[in-house]
């Protein structure tokens, strides 16, 4: 099942770069970007130049540019439908990549490239969401042991765990809102664009907290000494504390687009015309498909962006999900035997309409987790019986 599923992920993200990129090749938005590159000119503001210099290497700095074209529509405030579905995305993001950071540390992946969350983290930022993920987790699948997962597999070291919640405030949470600080009110439009550069590397800055936080903290809850019911206690209360905290990323960011997006349709009075009319799920979350879609050309950045990142959320999302789900049939099978797959897919749908996608995965791992602690708690206390 395992392999059958890695190569499905493989395939979405091969299919990320046609929807993604190729779709932007062929409704103009490179194009478009390209010429905000000669122009030297912010998008949509005729007067304000564009940075062109971040670190002195120009390759690094045409990759700033391109980047920062790109994403500053998505935070000037001037696209009420690309903002919601950004703030949407961007909690699933981080909630996914405190997911894969966390499955980096587990013991039983040391060593192997799934590891290195950093390298996929790179990815992520320079080949999108939907490119890096899929690949992520069909590695995952393909190399990793959980077939028949067990508690020292899945464990993570309790250091890293504790400081994962702080990790991603200070590397993501806080980066993310000062990019939606508005200009020139808050910053001048040159400091928004050298923000939104140093938010660029934040999966290397994740990464890096990481290890240092796997260095320092054990001197300071060195627990060494206790018992294996124990660790798998302390294990737990430690990874519920992470998984509380990315559901609760992506579920309120989804709880709170959708909201949003829905209350024009249900209560349109509020708004004002316009944004009723931008913020409505039509506008906000309707898929643009490029095979249905061969003679469009965008009108602006803005809209190129908004159909590029629907595919980057909606492909990533997928294979996260689909490797979640996965994971969590392979616990089940081989520690209650069995998967109650009507069950699963009522949870699955349920999940999906309260928390999102990336929600979704988050409480699956959560209660994969749990079902193996569990089962150890069990297992350690038959064997205390047997030894008194």
């Amino acid at each position: 099942m395992a392999t059958l599923v890695s190569y499905v992920l493989f395939f979405l993200s091969a299919f990320a770069l046609y929807s993604e990129f190729y779709f932007a090749f062929s409704n103009g938005l490179l194009e478009l970007s390209d010429k905000v590159a000669v122009d030297k000119l912010i998008p949509n503001l005729d007067n304000e130049p564009l940075r062109t210099v971040y670190t002195g290497v120009e390759l690094v700095d045409r990759l700033f540019i391109l980047l920062g074209t790109f994403l500053w529509p998505t935070v000037d405030g001037n696209n009420p439908a690309l903002t919601l579905h950004t703030l949407a995305f961007a909690g699933a993001f981080g909630s996914a990549w405190v997911l894969i950071l966390l499955e980096g540390w587990r013991k039983g992946n040391a060593w192997k490239l799934v590891a290195f969350p950093v390298l996929f983290g790179i990815a992520a930022q320079l080949l999108t969401f939907a490119v890096a993920s899929p690949l992520f987790c069909g590695l995952h699948l393909a190399t990793a042991s959980f077939a028949r997962p067990n508690f020292n597999e899945v464990s993570v070291p309790r250091s890293v765990l504790l400081a994962i919640p702080i990790i991603f405030v200070i590397t993501y949470f806080i980066p993310s809102g000062l990019m939606l600080a508005p200009a020139p009110e808050v910053f001048t439009f040159d400091q928004k664009q050298l923000i939104i550069a140093l938010w660029q590397p934040w999966p290397i800055y994740a990464s890096f907290l990481a290890v240092v936080a796997y260095v320092v903290l054990p001197a300071f809850i060195s627990d060494n000494n206790a018992t294996a019911s124990k660790q798998a206690i302390v294990q737990r209360r430690a990874l519920r504390g992470v998984y509380a905290f990315a559901f609760a990323l992506g579920a309120i960011a989804h709880i709170a687009s959708w909201t949003i997006s829905l209350a024009t349709v249900f209560a349109p009075a509020i708004f004002n015309q316009k944004y009723a009319y931008d913020l409505h799920p039509v506008k906000v979350f309707q898929m643009t498909l490029p095979w249905a879609n061969t003679d469009l050309r965008v009108s602006s950045i803005a809209e190129g962006v908004h159909i590029f990142l629907q595919w980057d959320f909606a492909v990533g999302a997928t294979a996260v999900l689909l490797w979640a789900v996965t994971l969590f049939t392979l616990a089940h099978r081989h520690i209650a035997g069995t998967v109650c797959w009507t069950g699963l897919a009522a949870k699955v749908a349920f999940l999906w309409f309260v928390a999102g996608p990336i929600g979704t995965s988050v409480e699956l791992l959560w209660e994969r987790d749990e079902l193996v602690i569990e089962h150890e708690l069990i297992t350690q206390g038959a064997q205390d019986k047997k030894t008194i």
